[in-house]
């Protein structure tokens, strides 16, 4: 992954870039921090460079901690907007 910039903040953006084996052949997407509620979700809004979503995506992420570790993705639903929950709905996950 040589590409990785990520402000993690209500309005930060964030760009992600991978390379595959293949000689020039890459899959980039960015987007912006919608909520972010240390440490426990980010929301998220994003669009692959090649458009294969056919649109942005909304993305929640919920974080837990277990066993005294450092707080973990615990649940990450697809973002699709047929799926998609309002961050009031995160919140209250458990």
């Amino acid at each position: 992954m040589p590409v990785c910039e990520i402000d993690l903040r209500v309005g930060g953006k964030y760009r992600y870039e991978w390379v595959d084996q293949a000689p020039g052949k890459t899959m980039s997407l960015g987007g912006v921090f919608l909520e972010v509620v240390e440490p426990k979700l980010s929301e998220s809004k994003e669009k692959s460079d090649d458009d294969w979503t056919m649109d942005e995506t909304l993305n929640p992420q919920v974080f837990t901690q277990k066993a005294g570790k450092p707080p973990q993705p615990a649940k990450a639903r697809d973002g699709y907007p047929t799926q998609a929950r309002s961050p009031s709905d995160l919140r209250n996950d458990t």
